[in-house]
């Protein structure tokens, strides 16, 4: 389907360029909206570093035919992906550089420790075991049943190749995942609850 979409918007783009219109402005215009579609498609496909490709080709059409509002929203959306790639290998960085666990007093070991706890004979979390980790952790509020979706949905977009036991069971997560997940932004918004 994603591809049929690519497809579909290329060919369109490729209307735009023809020789007949591809100097009138409003053809520059039809273009840059096909790439910002094409942009939009891209990052919803997690194809970041396409969709930023995109948006500059689009800002700069923008940038020759002087249509400074189509150019800053583009910028907004290309800043937006940029920040969003750079948080990834802050996580990337963070995740190897505190990912030895030889420091007993260390914060991963007291992790890993309470998710060893917790965990099955496998090494892997269900979702219903979080409320038994916070409380490992030395929480003393209970989780909402909202906040416990929140904090696995989060941490299962950090691990796209979650493990499952079986299709219909819920998915477990390892303990690399929820690492990812505790030294990421998402789990600053949670702070408290852990």
């Amino acid at each position: 389907m994603q591809a049929k979409l690519q497809e579909m918007l290329e060919t369109t783009r490729k209307l735009f360029q023809l020789p007949d219109v591809a100097r009138s402005t409003l053809a520059v215009q039809g273009e840059v909206q096909v790439l910002l579609e094409k942009g939009e498609l891209l990052t919803f496909c997690k194809d970041h570093a396409n969709a930023m490709a995109v948006y500059a080709e689009a800002i700069r059409l923008c940038y020759n035919i002087q249509d400074e509002a189509t150019e800053a929203i583009l910028t907004s959306k290309l800043l937006q992906l940029q920040r969003h790639a750079d948080a990834l290998k802050r996580v990337e960085s963070l995740v190897n550089e505190f990912s030895s666990d030889s420091d007993t007093g260390s914060e991963r070991s007291r992790l890993k420790t309470a998710f060893e706890k917790v965990a099955d004979a496998e090494g892997f979390l269900m979702k219903g075991q979080l409320q038994i980790l916070a409380q490992e952790l030395g929480m003393t509020d209970v989780l909402s049943n909202n906040e416990i979706d929140e904090i696995w949905s989060q941490m299962l977009e950090m691990d796209k190749t979650t493990h499952t036991s079986n299709e219909a069971a819920s998915p477990i997560i390892s303990f690399e995942t929820l690492w990812r997940w505790w030294v990421s932004d998402a789990a600053y918004q949670h702070n408290t609850l852990f």
